[in-house]
């Protein structure tokens, strides 16, 4: 069960995978947000925008904690 968990989750084809999910959602959010800002005003968008804003934030600093900790991480302390 580790090693399904790792191959899901912990390769670098699945780090790949998610980075490239993330990235999609968060422009479809944004386009979203535009849309919104649009048709509703600054009102309408607002909401959504702190939390993409949010997310992206979070997701960031995420990957900033834990890209040298992955195998072949450059920079990292040995």
């Amino acid at each position: 069960m580790g090693r399904t968990f790792e191959n899901l989750y912990g390769s670098r084809q699945a780090i790949r995978r998610n980075a490239l999910i993330v990235t999609l959602a968060s422009l479809v959010a944004y386009a979203l947000t535009v849309l919104l800002w649009a048709k509703g005003g600054v009102g309408a968008a607002y909401p959504l925008l702190i939390v993409v804003a949010v997310a992206d934030a979070v997701c960031l600093l995420v990957y900033l904690s834990f890209r040298n900790k992955r195998p072949g991480g450059k920079g990292g302390v040995s």
